[in-house]
């Protein structure tokens, strides 16, 4: 297994994965905190992969009905769920998505290009498995047909073209979310799919997302005790549990676990120690990827429907509001 440790820099946020692992990006303005990033040349992509038709007008038809949907019930929505909390004031948690039809694709399965270094776009499948069983988005499989598990290796290698998927250093993270972006525009799903990211993520905004009902990837590298890191891994979360026994508002040994999807293998882990090491979360990892030192969230990925699961209800609500005002106008004349 190689590895890579490579100097920071505030010119990049961008981190990569070596061996059996990957890495970047960043939505808000903070400074580098991951290595600098290496020029990756993009993988070329076959012909095959830039002709794609785009089919099933029913997704068209959905694109539209949701998009109306997502504007007429906005407004009502943001009134009814208000201002988000502040930092630190959520501490206790626990939300577990695990039963809800995610994928247990493992990178290491026959057939996947560049296996080892994989993890990257086999853990988007395997949230794409939930998109489709949870959502009914129906066009994420090849040919813009059905995810299954026999034809998710032929979707793994199809979206880590996508996402230059190569040796040594696996995905980039900026990579990864343009390829996810670039599959879904491809499937006709782009109008139907948010996807979000951050980059040095807090565990609030992990747990908003996964609470929203969103499927949501995390980066995380592995840093030794003097600050180098070696190398760096994809996983899908399912789940999150933080009980603040201590009433100090921050995530201490013990007190907190998040559940994934590990690509490497394809099984069901908890993290071990899972909690907040400076402003990074921190955990033992305990799958076979690696996992002699520590591990540190770099990034996070996350994707719902538009809109969000979170807003059906919001927007819902917004509706027998209006009905009711509507009503009582109808009673006084």
């Amino acid at each position: 297994m190689s590895s890579v440790d490579v100097p920071p820099s505030k010119a990049s946020r961008s981190a990569f994965s070596t061996g059996n692992h990957s890495i970047y990006t960043a939505n808000t303005p903070t400074e580098a905190s991951a290595p600098r990033e290496a020029a990756a040349a993009r993988s070329p992509i076959p012909p095959a992969k830039t002709q794609h038709k785009m089919k099933n007008q029913n997704s068209r038809t959905s694109v539209s009905f949701h998009s109306m949907l997502g504007s007429c019930l906005f407004a009502a929505a943001v009134f009814l769920m208000g201002p988000p909390k502040a930092s630190g004031q959520i501490t206790n948690v626990h939300v577990d998505l695990s039963s809800l039809g995610f994928g247990d694709m493992s990178q290491l399965t026959p057939g996947i290009r560049l296996g080892n270094v994989a993890c990257g776009p086999t853990a988007a499948i395997n949230s794409f498995f939930y998109l489709q069983n949870h959502f009914g988005i129906q066009t994420l499989g090849p040919d813009n047909g059905l995810l299954t598990k026999d034809n998710a290796v032929s979707a793994i290698n199809d979206i880590g073209w996508d996402m230059g998927l190569s040796e040594p250093n696996g995905v980039y993270f900026d990579n990864f979310i343009q390829g996810k972006k670039d599959y879904f525009t491809r499937h006709n799903a782009a109008s139907l799919i948010r996807v979000e990211s951050m980059w040095a993520p807090t565990w609030e905004w992990m747990y908003q997302q996964l609470a929203a009902g969103q499927d949501v990837e995390i980066l995380f590298g592995w840093y030794d005790p003097q600050g180098g890191r070696h190398g760096g891994h994809f996983v899908t979360v399912t789940g999150f549990d933080f009980t603040d026994t201590n009433g100090n508002g921050n995530i201490d040994s013990g007190e907190a676990a998040m559940d994934f999807v590990d690509p490497w293998g394809g099984v069901s882990l908890v993290t071990d120690d899972f909690r907040m090491q400076g402003n990074q979360m921190n955990f033992h990892y305990t799958g076979g990827a690696s996992g002699i030192y520590r591990s540190g969230i770099e990034g996070m990925i996350a994707e719902s429907p538009v809109p969000e699961p979170a807003t059906y209800g919001a927007c819902g609500a917004g509706l027998l509001v209006v009905v009711a005002a509507i009503a009582r106008r109808r009673r006084q004349r």
